[in-house]
């Protein structure tokens, strides 16, 4: 828990450092994603205008999946802008912990990558892009021929030019 005393608070404030369980998160664990490392935070506390300013940085260490190559690797986890403000209250202790937990899960990136220029895998064969060139030379699928007489968007393309006035003229792609 992510706790301080407000009592003694005063406008230059407190300075707070330490580490919790990686628990605090309640990230469930699963073969993509597993955090065990500890949340590290250093906040700043002091009184504003009738209430808190909590602002500061928080990290952790998650383990997690290559979204392109499989590969597991490590992946560190910073919000260094931590920025709140609570109204003053009448408890002697503030608990921060949810807004903490709340900007470190905001910090997870939504694909995770090995690194920049990850090649990932083969979509045919399976093989690891990034150590070795591939056998089959698979290309990017190409795209099935569309019949530009047949194609469903000429209807709307018919509407548009009723409403302009014009007359229906089929233009022919070579």
């Amino acid at each position: 828990m992510i706790k301080f005393s407000i009592l003694g608070l005063d406008r230059d404030g407190i300075d707070i450092d330490g580490s919790e369980p990686s628990s605090i998160l309640e990230v469930e664990e699963s073969e993509l994603l597993s955090c065990k490392s500890p949340v590290e935070y250093n906040i700043h506390a002091a009184l504003v205008n009738n209430g808190i300013l909590v602002t500061g940085k928080a990290s952790t260490e998650i383990k997690v999946e290559c979204g392109r190559c499989l590969k597991k690797f490590k992946y560190k986890v910073k919000s260094s802008d931590i920025c709140h403000f609570y109204e003053k209250q009448r408890a002697q202790e503030l608990d921060i912990t949810s807004d903490i937990r709340e900007d470190i899960l905001i910090a997870f990136p939504t694909n995770y990558l090995c690194k920049k220029n990850c090649k990932g895998l083969c979509h045919k064969c399976g093989i690891d892009l990034n150590k070795s060139e591939c056998s089959c030379q698979a290309g990017p699928e190409p795209l099935p021929e569309i019949d530009e007489e047949e194609s469903p968007w000429n209807e709307l393309d018919k509407l548009d030019l009723k409403a302009s006035g014009k007359k229906n003229k089929t233009v022919k792609k070579r």
